[in-house]
């Protein structure tokens, strides 16, 4: 399986950013380059031309007419009711090895803390 690229919303830590390189990931955030409150068609844009996987807390990101995953290298968006920190993390830990173990690209995962669905 080839590498991943990530690239992490700014709706989420930056701990989510050091979870996803501490499994061996490259991984940006969207404040990294100076896209803090970039427009979210361009965001998408960007991760496509950048063939980075985009990771948000954003549900629009879940709209597949809007933001086609077939045309991306992947968008995983974390549909969770707690938003706190320590509970986004331990989700995010828990997605790793899913991800690690299926193809991603042009797939839409919608992970809600209990379940991932994907479609593409």
């Amino acid at each position: 399986m080839p590498d991943l690229l990530f690239k992490v919303d700014e709706n989420l830590q930056t701990e989510v950013v050091e979870e996803l390189r501490s499994a061996g990931w490259d991984t940006c955030s969207v404040l990294d380059p100076g896209l803090k409150g970039t427009e979210d068609g361009l965001v998408a844009r960007i991760c496509q031309e950048e063939r980075r996987v985009l990771v948000s807390l954003d549900l629009g990101f879940g709209d597949s007419r809007s933001y086609s995953p077939r045309e991306s290298p992947g968008i995983l968006v974390l549909k969770l009711k707690s938003q706190e920190k320590h509970h986004i993390v331990a989700v995010v830990r828990r997605l790793i090895p899913l991800v690690r173990g299926h193809a991603i690209g042009g797939c839409l995962w919608v992970a809600d803390g209990r379940r991932v669905r994907s479609r593409s």
